[in-house]
């Protein structure tokens, strides 16, 4: 189960984590140009999925020395749920045959965090033991677990601190990371560290040969693992990883920017978000071999665990959101166009993961249609909100912009009136037919005239978490001055972001049906704001204000980092848990926040309800899809979108929001991601310096009924458009701060409003 800010996951009997994998072949390269004759060049990888044995959560994949495919893995089925296996392949996957499995002893109450395997079909894993000391995970212990070919295996200690990414070379030396960015060889028959190749800026460990691949912030290191000697530079690869500053940084525990695997010829492959990729030792060229735009390494949502090449076919082991194993097998078809004849343009402007993962699903079921996604705000150039649009604009009236808009924090209103949105009506109405829609969200940007210009294919819902007692004084915003003015009821973070977590809530109390803003409603906002602070600062303890005195330092970059919707009910379990709050108001973003909460009523009373603090039933929209009056393909614009509307476009991320199709919601809300009791979290009571832990659980089905009662009451539309809310929360912050009064925060806010709506 995927997890965000600093929780910490754990497996209670096991755990799967990743290791990248070795390997590799020749194999037949496409051709991207026409040729002389001007016909289409033909010739692509195609994906396709391979069926994995008795549910299997895989860590490492390898083309053993006799040909076969080996996997490693924890068994999921339910007669031998926990249990630590190898199993062959000899029909490149088609089918597998159990070769070995670990001892009983290693089943039980640990989990193996990065495992490899070795060309003759053994390997090693770090075990992760709980300590007796303490229940937290920064109190766990490891060992380095060796095992053969039958599944014989031992346990050694280890000498060097936190150990991840294990690689073997071809002649059975172990490569390893550890703890503050070093990389070592470990001695596979004791544990020890043989040798240290570098102390820091170890990013990424991989093998090739009898080298060792060290990734670090900007380049390559190359080691021979027998004489511990830097070994030749290749500079037209390292040139080739670091192109565009690309940065190979391990976000998480569960993946990988990179994987590494090797050729029978000793080639080099490695793949990526961007593709797969060929490269032979002092080479004058890195070649790619896949282009991963068009297949599910765009996927966000598939996490990359291992790597191998075996008769010019590649297999990648993922992870998926939901934390199941997925082997993907690229295959070379010759029938097959090597680029799409289609070209769709998609804009949003953020880079959107959800996004992502639905272009990736789209592709794989349309490959002779490419996906070019464009975004606006990159990061990279400088480029502001209102310098993005005025760009889009341009390019629009020019005949030169996108198919498909995604409208997250863009006008809707503004695009409809320019009679720049084709009307969607017609496929909405078809989906209701087919699968049922939540209407009043679906339709929420339905005109007069019943047209429909853009439709929201997700939604996020406001709520209110915590105690029972507290929730029922929440009533209104008066309501949280009072409470506010109670120490424990409420955080500080929660009440430092108080302007972006009331902001969904209210923005549709002051937006007038032309657009303009309501002077009288929106100042009744900031007041709130600035009332509710004051009196919350003016009750806080020394600890409190010291704790407000430390955010306030890091203040731009934490908000900088806030979604538009404000902040997830997710991050508020623990201190519901601990005692250090009986509330807390946010946005339900799915449902892995909705069990969380759910899974601490279990043992603190808490319950979930619609935040109603200033309009009724109100719900955030995401991923609202439009197409352009004038897409160059307006046939594979529509097509597009009536595939995020389908029940197997909702579902491609499950992750991400909730569905406005009936079906998929009822799926997602119904159909447990995760097994109950399987993961749990743990952290620290930020007072009491004790460990917490919190078991997680489906939702029961009183507590699915319930949120689905939710959502089908909801039908206020929370604007979010990106100008309006950055001009409102800034003067709201400035006016929170004491920098200037309401009525200065509401001039400012109208003049800036008005100047934007003018343009």
């Amino acid at each position: 189960m995927k997890r965000r800010n600093q929780n910490i996951w754990k497996r209670q009997a096991y755990s799967w984590l990743l290791m990248a994998a070795l390997g590799m072949g020749s194999l037949p390269v496409a051709k991207v140009q026409a040729d002389e004759s001007g016909d289409t060049a033909m010739g692509r990888y195609i994906e396709s999925e391979i069926t994995l044995p008795e549910e299997a959560q895989v860590q490492d994949i390898v083309r053993m020395t006799d040909g076969r495919l080996r996997i490693v893995g924890v068994s999921m089925d339910t007669s031998e749920a926990g249990s630590w296996k190898l199993w062959d392949s000899t029909d490149g996957g088609e089918t597998w045959e159990e070769a070995a499995k670990l001892p009983e002893e290693y089943n039980d109450g640990e989990f193996f965090f990065s495992m490899a395997l070795t060309r003759d079909g053994g390997g090693a894993g770090i075990r992760m033991i709980e300590s007796d000391s303490d229940d937290t995970l920064e109190n766990w212990d490891e060992e380095l677990l060796v095992f053969d070919a039958d599944g014989q295996a031992q346990c050694f200690p280890l000498e060097a601190p936190n150990v991840s990414q294990l690689s073997f070379t071809d002649s059975g030396a172990l490569v390893a990371q550890i703890s503050g960015g070093g990389a070592v060889l470990l001695d596979p028959e004791s544990g020890k560290t043989v040798c240290e190749l570098v102390t820091s800026d170890a990013e990424i460990v991989g093998t090739w040969k009898d080298q060792a691949l060290v990734l670090g912030t900007d380049s390559l290191q190359v080691y021979d693992t027998a004489t511990f000697q830097p070994g030749e530079s290749q500079e037209v690869l390292e040139e080739a990883l670091f192109a565009g500053n690309t940065s190979y940084t391990m976000t998480s525990t569960t993946a990988r920017p990179i994987l590494f695997a090797q050729a029978e010829d000793d080639r080099l492959f490695y793949a990526t978000r961007k593709g797969i990729y060929s490269y032979a030792e002092n080479g004058s060229v890195v070649e790619e071999i896949v282009n991963g735009s068009l297949c599910m390494l765009a996927d966000p949502g598939m996490q990359l665990v291992a790597l191998e090449e075996a008769d010019a076919e590649f297999y990648i082991v993922c992870a998926t959101e939901t934390g199941e194993s997925q082997l993907v097998k690229f295959s070379y078809d010759p029938d097959v166009a090597a680029t799409p004849q289609q070209e769709l343009t998609v804009y949003s402007l953020e880079e959107d993961a959800g996004m992502r993962r639905l272009i990736a699903q789209f592709q794989k079921q349309n490959p002779d249609i490419y996906v070019n996604y464009q975004i606006g705000l990159t990061g990279e150039d400088g480029v502001t909100a209102s310098d993005a649009l005025r760009m889009l604009n341009t390019e629009i009236l020019a005949g030169d912009g996108p198919d498909v808009l995604m409208l997250d924090g863009i006008s809707v209103d503004t695009y409809t009136e320019k009679g720049l949105l084709v009307d969607l009506g017609a496929m909405l109405t078809e989906v209701q037919d087919q699968d049922g829609v939540l209407t009043p969200i679906a339709g929420t940007y339905q005109q007069e005239d019943g047209s429909v210009p853009a439709i929201p294919c997700k939604f996020y819902i406001p709520a209110k978490c915590g105690d029972p007692e507290t929730l029922d004084v929440i009533d209104g915003l008066a309501s949280l001055e009072q409470l506010a003015a109670q120490e424990g009821t409420f955080t500080s973070e929660g009440m430092l972001m108080l302007p972006e977590r009331l902001y969904p809530l209210l923005a549709g109390t002051w937006s007038k049906a032309d657009g303009t803003l309501d002077a009288e409603a929106l100042q009744e906002y900031i007041q709130t704001v600035q009332q509710v602070w004051q009196t919350y600062e003016a009750n806080a303890s020394e600890q409190v204000k010291e704790d407000i005195a430390a955010w306030e330092e890091s203040e731009d970059s934490i908000l900088a980092q806030l979604p538009d919707y404000g902040a997830a009910l997710s991050g508020s379990s623990f201190d519901l848990l601990g005692g250090n709050a009986k509330a807390e108001i946010g946005m339900l973003t799915g449902m892995y926040d909705y069990a969380e909460l759910t899974s601490v009523n279990r043992q603190t009373p808490c319950e979930v309800r619609e935040a109603n603090l200033g309009a009724e039933d109100v719900f955030v929209p995401y991923e609202t899809l439009g197409v352009l009056s004038n897409a160059k393909d307006s046939e594979a614009a529509e097509m597009f979108v009536r595939y995020a509307l389908s029940e197997e476009g909702q579902m491609a991320d499950v992750e991400t929001a909730f569905p406005v199709n009936e079906t998929a919601l009822k799926r997602v809300i119904s159909e447990p991601f995760f097994k109950d009791g399987e993961f749990s979290m743990a952290s620290v009571n930020r007072k009491t310096g004790e460990s917490i832990t919190l078991i997680c659980y489906w939702p029961t089905k009183e507590q699915q009924e319930e949120l689905l009662a939710i959502a089908g009451r909801l039908d206020s539309r929370a604007n979010l458009d990106r100008i309006p809310r950055q001009t409102v929360l800034e003067e709201t912050r400035k006016c929170m701060k004491g920098e200037e009064s309401a009525d200065e925060a509401v001039n400012a806010i109208m003049q800036k409003i008005n100047l934007y709506l003018a343009e």
